[in-house]
Order: structure tokens, then C-alpha cells, then sequence
């Protein structure tokens, strides 16, 4: 059976097979430049598979062969068929031949003896918008090759929307002498970025903090004067007040003058009209200096003034929808076109915060989890229930899209591995809603993004299972109540509770070392070990082991993060853990 990813909506098997000898790749006359493109790298897997490099031209149908044709100008949609005369791809618009090439690119994986069984494929996406939401702001920030090479495997799984957050990871003017070159994009990269994902059918949509969350500008003594509470003072772990307390004062008149400003810095770096102003968790908003007006009223009126300047960058706005939840009375003040990102990252999301926007005529995205943040590996746990029942409340209520988020709280300590089982399952609950990811599903999964023969989701669960104890995100607020709030240090688990969890996490490692080396196992090894350096500091800290030893750890830790991101905040990790 073939490994494909997402499950197409319909495929039929036949008894037919087609060789793949003395093959080419046609392409029907026309083709958008971007098809061409994809039938290289086809030409090129095949030359991987076959010891053949098949010729590529434009041309008419002729056997044997692989014929690509676009029927029309628009949609995602496509056939694909395997006799034993050829292979015919044919797509709605260019996306949909583009999503036939990455089918037709999975099912050559299945391949063992130079043929392919003969199949029909009618295939198109329940969702339109199909999108991931990834993290760069706290903790790693990627290197431009690393996140081409996270356009390419979401491209492969039919992704076409990408959003990367951004608070202070981007080198804003107003950000000058307060970030570092290696802490931040710059625009240069996410230009060569924006043309990478058009080039692969992926639309690159900007999204900055423009309300809260800006706790590196307002803590600067230049932006200080725009923040809700008066001379704020941290007092907890700087990963923790990263998350709160970073408001503007929308009464200051310089608070728009600078989110405008950020906003035209950014907008002119990608071909999206779409523009994501983030404006969520306003934690503080009427709580310093602005304390006895209308809440409501305050962050609808900043937020107003932000979607009326996109509207005359010719931009169309998104925004999350959790503050517009909490005051329904007041959507109709945003304008009309106003894209609502609507999170729930439980494992049971309410639909009725789908139903209430659906009924207040809001164009919607729902947002689901995949349950990475503060944690070395993904939370699959929550984010498998939370991510199919999300995708299947969007498609029942006319949801435009899903936009599954990778967020990076407390330094994103777990890497891109280690969220990939959540981020393709949004791929395929985006592309199709009704496939449940079951077995075969985690078999598809375990051959195409771990590149590994054996289910390798248990593992995953388990690893996760063992982090349920204590984790990253349980040991910076340990740390934080004991150094930055002078507090006595919170109830620990049970040891022999820790010690179960331990051993656990050593047996996965064994099982996951023993299989074959790829680079995402060898990600899961290395996470493993730091759920291991988490649990041991744990036992430390209740006086039943003497305190870890964390440098070779650290060392291939290191290694890894500087393989796929600038230095950014790994010092603060290092530190972290050296401290305990």
C-alpha cells in the first residue's frame, strides 16, 4: 500500500503496474515555471531510485511516460493514475499539479522492485487555507537554510500557508542596541524566504506583536515609557515575563506611531496581502496606566487603528480571536474583511467558540496546537484529539482554513523533530478531515517524516508520557520561584514517581537507538536525553541524587542548535541548566 500524506479522499488500487525504464517526464506546453521546477527534483528522485535520470521536456501525452498537465488557472484539486501505459498527474489550477508531483514523490518511497501498482487518485483539500504557525521569537531563531528546509517538507505534505512569529526576532530599527545581529531575521532573509515558499505553492503571511507580548522593546529604556504599568520592574524568570506584563499604553500617542513603523518595515518583505497582527493575551490592558477605562473599548479602538493603516498598505488583517471571544458586543467595530485566528489548544477544544463566530458572520481560522511549548518533545497526547476535532469544527462551520501553531515558550528548547508528528497531522486534518490518524496513519507517518520501516508513534507517546511528570516548562517556574521570587521552592513529585518516569525514558531511548539512523531519530534521542537531564535535576532537587552533570548533554545539544539556528538564546539554556 502506498505511504501518502495527507490520506487522499479517494484512491483505488487496480491490478495493473506500470516499470519505471526508460521513463521521461513530459510536461503539457504552458505549465506555470514552478511545475518545472518540481519535475527536476521528481527527476532527480527517480535518478536516486532508479540509477536512471529520466529526460524532462514539454511535449504531448506519449507511453511510457510521466505526463503533467493543469486543466485550469485555479484549485487545489488533482488526479493521478497508474496504468500499465504511464503516469498521468493532472491538477484544477497549478497548485493541484504541484500536489499531484508531491503524491506521486510519496508513493515512489513505496517503491521496490522498479514498479509502481496501477491506482486512481481524485484527490482536493476539505480546508482551502492549510497553514503552520511556527515560533521564532522565543528561544531559536532559524537560519535561513533551516527554514527552507521546513518549506520543503510542508510543501510535500501540501501545506500552502506559513506564518512565522515574530516579536522582537527581527531587526526592526526600534530594535537596534537592544537585539543582537545573532538574535534575529533580517530582511534580506525573509525576502530570499517569502520567493523560497512561492516558488513551493506556500504563501508566507508576516506576523508581528503589535499590542502585547513586546517584552524586550517595552523593557528598554527607549520603550519604556510605552508600556501599560509605570517603571516595571521583572520579577520572575525572564522566560516567564516574556509571556506577560508587556502591554502598551494605548493612550500614549508614540505606542501606534511604533507598531505602524514595525508594521511598514515588515509588509514590503513578502507577496502575502494578508497581514497577522497577533494583538492577543493584552494581559495588562487597563491594569496600570490606563486603569478605570473600558477595557473593551481600549483594545478594540488600538486595534482598530492597526487594521485601518494595513488598509491603506493595500493589507488585509488577521488577529487572534481570544480578547474578541471575551467582548462578542464589539466585533462588528473591526472591519469587515477581518481574518479571527481562533486558538484552543485542549485536547477537548469548545466548538462553540467555533459556532460564535461562525454565527457572527466572522471569516475564521481555526487554530489548533501541536503541544510543543515547554516541553523537549511534542505533547501528543492533547494535540492528537485537539488537532482532528479543531480541523473537523472548522470544515462543519465554515472555517476558511486550520493553522496549526509550533509555539516556543520558555526558549523552545525541543527542536523541529520533535514537533512533527503534530505539525503533519495539522497537513493532513487541513486536507482531510474525516481521516482518522490511526495506525496506518502513524505508519505513514513513522516511513515519510521519521524515515523509519516500524511505527515509531508509541514512542513518541510514551517519550511525551514520561514528560507529563515534570518538564522544561514545570522546571523554569521551579527556578523562578526559588531565585528571582525568593520563594520555597514548590512540592516536588514522589522520588520513586520521578524514578519510574526516568527509567521509562531510558527504555524509549533504547528502542528509538536501535533502529535506523536518520536525522530525525537521532533529534528524538537527543530530546530524549533532556527530558532524562529535566527528571534528573528533579531528583536533585529532592535530595536523592547528587546534582546532574549536564555538560555532554550540552555539548550535542549545542551542536544540534547551531546546525539549524543562529545562537540566539541557547546561552540561556546552557546557563539554565548549569545552574540548578
Amino acid at each position: 500500500m502506498y505511504s501518502i500524506l495527507p490520506t487522499p479522499q479517494s484512491l483505488s488500487l487496480t491490478d495493473e503496474r506500470f516499470r519505471l525504464d526508460r521513463l521521461s517526464i513530459v510536461l503539457a506546453a504552458g505549465q506555470d515555471v514552478r511545475l518545472t521546477d518540481s519535475a527536476y527534483v521528481l527527476q532527480q528522485e527517480l535518478f536516486d531510485l532508479l540509477g536512471d535520470r529520466p529526460t524532462v521536456f514539454v511535449g504531448e501525452l506519449r507511453h511510457p511516460c510521466i505526463y503533467i498537465a493543469t486543466k485550469g488557472e485555479t484549485g487545489d484539486g488533482y488526479t493521478l493514475s497508474v496504468t500499465s501505459d504511464g503516469i498521468v498527474l493532472a491538477g484544477e489550477g497549478p497548485a493541484g499539479t504541484f500536489y499531484a508531483i508531491q503524491t506521486l514523490r510519496q508513493m515512489l518511497t513505496s517503491v521496490t522492485d522498479r514498479t509502481l501498482q496501477g491506482v486512481h487518485i481524485a484527490d482536493a483539500p476539505d480546508l482551502a487555507l492549510r497553514g503552520i504557525y511556527h515560533d521564532v521569537t522565543r528561544g531559536k531563531v532559524p537560519t535561513l537554510d533551516n527554514l527552507k528546509t521546513l518549506v520543503d517538507r510542508l510543501a510535500y505534505h501540501k501545506i500552502n500557508h506559513l506564518q512565522l512569529y515574530i516579536e522582537d526576532a527581527f531587526a526592526f530599527e526600534e530594535m537596534n542596541g537592544i537585539m543582537q545581529p545573532h538574535e534575529v531575521l533580517t530582511p534580506t532573509e525573509i525576502r530570499a524566504l517569502d520567493d523560497y515558499c512561492h516558488a513551493h505553492f506556500i504563501e508566507l503571511t508576516p506576523s508581528i506583536s503589535t499590542f502585547g507580548h513586546l517584552y524586550r522593546l517595552l523593557q528598554s529604556p527607549k520603550y519604556q515609557h510605552l508600556c501599560e504599568y509605570e517603571n516595571y520592574t521583572p520579577t520572575t524568570h525572564p522566560w516567564i515575563e516574556k509571556m506577560g506584563h508587556h502591554t502598551l499604553d494605548v493612550s500614549h500617542p508614540d505606542s501606534i506611531k511604533v507598531v505602524k513603523s514595525m508594521i511598514d518595515q515588515f509588509a514590503p518583505l513578502c507577496h502575502s496581502n494578508l497581514f497577522n497582527i497577533c494583538c492577543d493575551e493584552t494581559f495588562d490592558l487597563c491594569k496600570g496606566k490606563n486603569q478605570g477605562k473600558d477595557v473593551g473599548e481600549a483594545y478594540f479602538g488600538f486595534v482598530r487603528q492597526i487594521l485601518d493603516h494595513l488598509h491603506t498598505l493595500g493589507k488585509q488583517g488577521m488577529m487572534w480571536g481570544d480578547i474578541v471571544h471575551q467582548h462578542p458586543e464589539r466585533v462588528g467595530q473591526l472591519p469587515q474583511n477581518t481574518i479571527m485566528l481562533n486558538w484552543d489548544y485542549r485536547e477537548q477544544p469548545d466548538e462553540n467558540n467555533v459556532i460564535r463566530f461562525e454565527q457572527a458572520g466572522v471569516t475564521q481560522v481555526v487554530c489548533p496546537g501541536a503541544s510543543t511549548w515547554n516541553r523537549f518533545i511534542e505533547g501528543i497526547h492533547c494535540a492528537t484529539g485537539n488537532i482532528s476535532r479543531l480541523a473537523r469544527y472548522g470544515k462543519e462551520h465554515g472555517a476558511m482554513g486550520v493553522l496549526t501553531t509550533n509555539w516556543g515558550d520558555f526558549g523552545h528548547v525541543g527542536n523541529l523533530s520533535a514537533a512533527l508528528y503534530g505539525l503533519l497531522l495539522g497537513a493532513q486534518a487541513g486536507w482531510n478531515t474525516d481521516a482518522e490518524p490511526d495506525e496506518a496513519y502513524e505508519l505513514t507517518f513513522s516511513r515519510l517524516a521519521y524515515g523509519q520501516m516500524v511505527n515509531v508513534v508509541p514512542l513518541i507517546r510514551e517519550l511525551a508520557s514520561c514528560e507529563q511528570l515534570v518538564c522544561w516548562g514545570s522546571m523554569i517556574h521551579s527556578i523562578s520561584v526559588t531565585e528571582y521570587e525568593k520563594k520555597e521552592r514548590p512540592a516536588l513529585p514522589e522520588v520513586q514517581a520521578l524514578r519510574d518516569a526516568l527509567a521509562r525514558c531510558k527504555a524509549v531511548y533504547e528502542q528509538m537507538a536501535a533502529l535506523p539512523q536518520t536525522p530525525e531519530q537521532q533529534d528524538f534521542l537527543l530530546s530524549a536525553r533532556g527530558v532524562e537531564q529535566v527528571l534528573h535535576t528533579y531528583l536533585y532537587w529532592a535530595g536523592a541524587e547528587q546534582k546532574p552533570d549536564a555538560e555532554a548533554f550540552l555539548a550535542d545539544y549545542r551542536t544540534a542548535w547551531l546546525r539549524d539556528n543562529k545562537p540566539s538564546q541557547l546561552s540561556w539554556i546552557e546557563y539554565t541548566f548549569r545552574s540548578v
